[in-house]
């Protein structure tokens, strides 16, 4: 809801106010009621999902209207006159109707049913009679209405393609038959279900014979669809497809079309898929369907995007009705480190997963989302299967985290540390791949100002979060109340009576199961106080949260994995040394931080060089520092490494060997000595060039040789983090020297851009090898180079601007690879200029009388004629030159050529 939209609903809600509804609201008359709109803008800041949700339809927000009617206290009048408004009410009706309009956990409320569909029949029907032709010429004689034969033969067919040698004519042939034979299946057995809805029409949808995955047991759904309604996923939409392919006869034609393409003309594919599924509880472990659909309103009250979802009773048993959204699973955007499922085991699975980068790896991701969001949720829950071993459960809608297969817990299995970090908790299981929650670092790289509101966000929405698991208690203790009064009547069939008294048991598990909750919920709120330093009333939240970057400062932060990944964030495996008590000073302006062990003398030295501060922080004792307040609000977590940023920084040195000693300890051995020793060894001759005022193309060799150094100590044996910080640090160092190359005039602001839209698309090595190029060469004003530049930044805003930006950016990362390919190419050919004729005012030239000797060697020269000679002789050399040059191209020109062979001397009649 906009602005002009807010305002237009509350002309129509005054309106509805009004003795006289017709009354005409101006604008300057609806001025008079602002402190409404504020209100509403009030309930929108604090509660933006449910605002987003109740106010869907911007011309009719009846929930809206029921928050107002509480708080505002109205004269009748046309319009009405406004005389209070209650706050406290305003926010307890936001609240109410809030928890109101969550899905219920009322499964007993909505049971599925199967109604009888003479029009599914037939297309089932249809579509058998389409594909039997085509299955009898592999197997005659089958029945293809008799689901018992059709399952005994794909068995059979199974077998064949188990026995088949991989890639041959046999197996290939044999999983297509395979697969038409369980499309059939599927067919023969679809069946409709009707799935009730909370305050809206039931949906129609078809179970499918298919195995979900997982190992909860699941209905898979496809839409039912009806020709009044089309949904190209639909089974009606896709059996009708199949009933109309004339053009499909032959099991290879079948093959060709099934899956189909969306087109001009809609989709042409006739493969039925799950769309939706019914979780049931597996083992009859009835409070687990319980625990996701409560984990996933919490998720709905914490405003993060979450799956839709509804409690309803399938088969007698209460299940959670699904359906799917249209998202990416995280396992197509982020990877890990491969760990064994168990010793002597060949099963694998991921762990310490990050979101990949879109290109070559220097710079991490920048185009998915934060997810510290998330963090409140995922330790509420303490649910260890959360991201799952294969980053398969939670994925990505647009380019942000979405919630869905979340559970909570009644075990404490994840704590939280001074990280804002999740750490397994369980005494003996915490080291299992089960219960040390698989890839949660998803979560944990994420920005320390996100992961610390998430967790305050919880503190905040406490009195909300437990008013919640007390409603779904409630509701099943009047459920309580209602089997015990049926069960008070005597003349109850005996079946009756037992069905009654075993869903009596079951609400009365689940009723006590939402309390347990409720108490764990409780206490994992109270305990993120736990994680904190001691600390006077002096010391606010927002200083908590600076003291808690700087423990992270001081804790040697990384920016890659040992296996080169690239972190979002900087990365601290643990903070060993950490913040024990923070203590105002008199004057206000310093604080006192006390560590748990000694702060080292060059992590000080190396937060003041950093921070640009000279007075703080300073040592008090070895584990004690003072450090101005205003020094401390300036820090961030990348505040010591300038890298991570986007801009480059003229002023910086980003290879200063000090920083270099400090952040080699927060990797494992990896050739640091002799790293530091080839950056010592590049600046050395850095300085010795610039002192000598050697020629560019010097300077950008060793540039090159440097570089090439660098990648080189990126050893897959060996710890591949420090080499990858350093390459990274070494291209922010040469884009800056390389600017210092350029006259001042062509430092062009456009430049700075496009090196941050090239490091933004993980191209910065392939940017900076253009712009070398462009140095040797003198060509910085070159169109080349221009469009080059224009290209990065052009890139880099379509990406971020794409509803998938990772997945766009992936390709135009890659496409300006490529551009900076050809760039180099003909950045290093020779300029062909067209020769420039300029007239010349000859001085008239005074007759020469000379007595000659017959053994003069200048006798009978004419000097004006020998001189004509010598042009037309020095206009063919210039043609031949350039003749070879356009045959040898780039590889004719020596980029060490002097600038002595660069000048022409033309010698007239011998004479030099």
């Amino acid at each position: 809801m906009n602005e002009a939209e807010k305002r237009q609903f509350l002309r129509q809600y005054l309106q509805s106010r009004s003795a006289d509804r017709e009354v005409a609201i101006d604008d300057a008359a609806l001025d008079g009621y602002q402190p409404i709109l504020d209100r509403i803008h009030l309930i929108e800041r604090e509660n933006p999902v449910f605002f987003a949700r109740m106010t869907a339809d911007p011309g009719r927000s009846p929930l809206l209207e029921t928050i107002l009617n509480s708080a505002c206290n109205f004269d009748e009048g046309s319009p009405p006159v406004l005389r209070a408004i209650d706050d406290a009410r305003l926010r307890m009706a936001t609240r109410e109707l809030e928890l109101t309009t969550l899905p219920g956990c009322d499964y007993y409320a909505r049971e599925t049913t199967s109604p009888p569909d003479a029009a599914l029949n037939d297309l089932i029907v249809a579509s058998r009679e389409k594909l039997r032709p085509i299955i009898e010429s592999f197997a005659p004689g089958l029945n293809v209405a008799n689901n018992e034969a059709v399952l005994a033969k794909i068995k059979e067919v199974e077998g064949r393609v188990k026995a088949a040698a991989a890639g041959s004519p046999e197996k290939a042939l044999a999983e297509k038959q395979l697969t038409i034979l369980q499309d059939l299946n599927k067919i023969n057995r679809l069946t409709l279900i009707e799935i009730p809805q909370e305050g809206a029409p039931p949906r129609q949808y078809c179970v499918l014979a298919e195995a979900a995955a997982g190992v909860t047991e699941k209905v898979s759904l496809v839409p039912r669809g009806r020709p009044d309604r089309p949904d190209e996923r639909s089974v009606d939409a896709q059996l009708r497809r199949l009933i109309a392919a004339d053009d499909v006869t032959t099991l290879d034609q079948y093959h060709a079309r099934r899956s189909g393409r969306p087109g001009p003309e809609g989709d042409t594919g006739f493969k039925l898929s799950m769309q939706a599924i019914i979780k049931l509880p597996k083992h009859g472990e009835v409070k687990e369907v319980q625990r996701e659909a409560m984990a996933l309103n919490v998720s709905r009250l914490l405003g993060l995007d979450t799956t839709d979802s509804t409690m309803v009773t399938h088969g007698g048993r209460p299940g959670l009705f699904v359906p799917f959204a249209d998202i990416r699973l995280l396992n197509e955007v982020a990877r890990g480190k491969t760990m064994q499922a168990r010793l002597g085991s060949r099963g694998e699975y991921s762990h310490y997963s990050t979101i990949n980068s879109v290109g070559a790896g220097l710079q991490a991701n920048r185009f998915v989302e934060d997810f510290g969001n998330s963090l409140g949720l995922f330790y509420l829950c303490s649910d260890t299967d959360a991201i799952g071993g294969y980053n398969q459960n939670k994925a990505l809608r647009g380019n942000h985290l979405f919630i869905f297969d979340q559970v909570i817990m009644a075990d404490d299995k994840l704590g939280l540390d001074s990280r804002m970090s999740m750490q397994p908790i369980s005494f003996i299981t915490k080291h299992t791949r089960h219960d040390q929650g698989r890839n949660r670092t998803l979560i944990e790289d994420s920005s320390m100002d996100s992961k610390f509101a998430s967790l305050m966000q919880l503190k905040a929405e406490q009195e909300k979060l437990l008013a919640y698991f007390t409603r779904v208690a409630d509701g099943h203790q009047r459920k309580v109340i209602e089997i015990q009064d049926q069960l008070m009547r005597r003349d109850l069939d005996r079946d009756v009576r037992k069905g009654l008294e075993a869903q009596l048991k079951e609400v009365r598990l689940l009723r006590d199961d939402a309390v347990t909750l409720q108490t764990k919920v409780a206490e994992r709120i109270r305990k993120i106080d736990d994680i904190f330093p001691r600390r006077d009333a002096g010391v606010g939240t927002e200083l908590l949260k600076n003291t808690l970057v700087l423990e992270k400062l001081v804790n040697n932060p990384k920016l890659f994995a040992e296996d080169k990944r690239a972190y979002r964030n900087p990365w601290v495996n643990r903070n060993e040394n950490r913040i024990t008590n923070i203590a105002s000073q008199p004057g206000g302006q310093y604080l006192v931080v006390t560590f748990k062990s000694a702060i080292p003398d060059d992590m000080l030295a190396m937060i003041r060089r950093n921070t640009h501060s000279g007075h703080s922080p300073i040592r008090r004792s070895d584990k004690e520092m003072y450090i101005l307040i205003e020094d401390l609000q300036r820090l961030t977590e990348s505040a010591l490494l300038p890298e991570h940023h986007l801009q480059l920084n003229a002023a910086t040195n980003y290879l200063d060997v000090r920083d270099l000693q400090v952040i080699q300890r927060a990797y494992d051995e990896g050739h640091r000595t002799r790293i530091i020793a080839a950056v010592q060894s590049y600046q050395d001759e850095m300085a010795r060039l610039r002192a000598t005022g050697a020629n560019p193309r010097e300077v950008c060799r060793l540039m090159s040789e440097t570089e090439a150094t660098l990648k080189g100590f990126i050893d897959p044996e060996k710890d591949q983090g420090f080499a990858m910080h350093v390459l990274k640090k070494f291209q922010f160092e040469q884009q800056r020297q390389l600017q210092q190359l350029m006259p001042e005039e062509q430092r062009t602001v456009q430049l700075n851009e496009a090196f941050s839209a090239a490091l933004k698309l993980d191209r910065v090595e392939e940017f900076n090898a253009v712009v070398r190029e462009a140095v040797k060469h003198d060509r910085l004003a070159d169109g080349v180079f221009t469009a080059f530049l224009q290209r990065c930044m052009d890139d880099e805003a379509t990406a971020s601007a794409a509803p998938s930006a990772h997945f766009r950016a992936i390709e135009l990362s890659r496409g300006l690879q490529e551009a900076a390919t050809a760039a180099i190419v003909q950045l290093q050919q020779p300029v062909v200029r067209e020769a420039v004729v300029l007239p010349v005012a000859l001085e008239p030239v005074a007759p020469v009388v000379a007595v000659l000797r017959e053994e003069d060697e200048l006798a009978g020269v004419d000097p004006l004629e020998d001189q004509d000679d010598m042009l037309h002789r020095e206009a063919e050399i210039f043609d031949e030159s350039d003749r070879v040059f356009a045959q040898l191209g780039a590889a004719a020109v020596d980029e060490h050529t002097t600038e002595e062979s660069q000048q022409q001397t033309v010698t007239v009649g011998g004479v030099g």
